[in-house]
């Protein structure tokens, strides 16, 4: 990377997947970094209260206005971004928005695909290796608030490759309405515009993802991870750090 202007980043803002996946989920995992830096864990605005059944769906302009105000209150702090699946689609939302800047670096964790129709197709494809019985649990749980962590747990074995060690889910999915908002405030938005990316960015692939294939559309550095699927920081908890904390550690230079 050509410049001299070479930082050391003071706290990641940690975006989950879902949406509507909290902190809960992440924090066991992610901890640990705290020996080597510091997290800010954000979850995904609209839905940050899920276990409240007043909740509303997710949008991504009001996320955008969530963030935008977390970043202007760490003014002065250098900030990085670590991406879990979807969070991977809010956090180029907003480097295409400007409210997290290229200077920013990212993490992204088995990102979502690059695009809303490729998002669609992959996810449709998922969808068919899973029994339509345990589907339907899921669509159902979606509309409803509280912890759906039975159906989540019936579901690990899709999405870890080793199921005894599947990620502690504390609050459910709410994608139904999620990407009902998602498509009325972006309708025809490709998520990625490809000459907007920070400079600095990490991908953590599990081998066996169900978007590993279409990872090869991001820049940056990729490292994949053997033997696990959509959740490597539960499913190889040491390899994941070791990458991890050595990307989180190291001092940033941008162009």
């Amino acid at each position: 990377m050509i410049g001299d202007d070479c930082v050391k980043v003071q706290r990641w803002i940690v975006l989950q997947g879902g949406p509507g996946l909290s902190h809960h989920m992440f924090r066991p995992w992610l901890d640990p970094l705290e020996d080597v830096t510091q997290l800010i864990y954000s979850d995904i605005y609209g839905v940050e209260t899920c276990e409240d059944p007043n909740f509303k769906p997710w949008v991504l302009d009001d996320t955008l206005m969530h963030l935008r105000k977390l970043v202007e209150s760490h003014i002065g702090q250098s900030l990085g971004v670590i991406a879990h699946s979807w969070g991977a689609v809010t956090a180029m939302y907003a480097y295409n928005a400007g409210v997290f800047t290229k200077k920013m670096p990212l993490v992204l964790i088995c990102p979502a695909p690059i695009s809303q129709e490729k998002l669609r197709v992959a996810s449709n494809e998922f969808a068919d290796t899973i029994p339509s019985k345990l589907i339907k649990q899921l669509v159902k749980s979606t509309y409803l608030p509280g912890n759906h962590a039975e159906v989540m747990e019936a579901l690990s074995p899709y999405y870890c490759y080793n199921s005894q060690n599947p990620p502690a889910i504390s609050c459910g999915y709410f994608a139904p309405q999620s990407f009902v908002s998602v498509a009325s405030s972006s309708e025809g938005y490709d998520f990625l515009c490809k000459d907007i990316f920070p400079d600095n960015i990490l991908l953590i692939i599990g081998e066996h993802d169900q978007y590993a294939h279409l990872t090869h559309e991001y820049p940056g550095q990729h490292v994949i991870l053997p033997q696990t699927k959509h959740y490597p920081f539960a499913e190889d908890q040491l390899a994941f750090l070791q990458v991890l904390k050595e990307w989180v550690s190291k001092p940033f230079c941008v162009s």
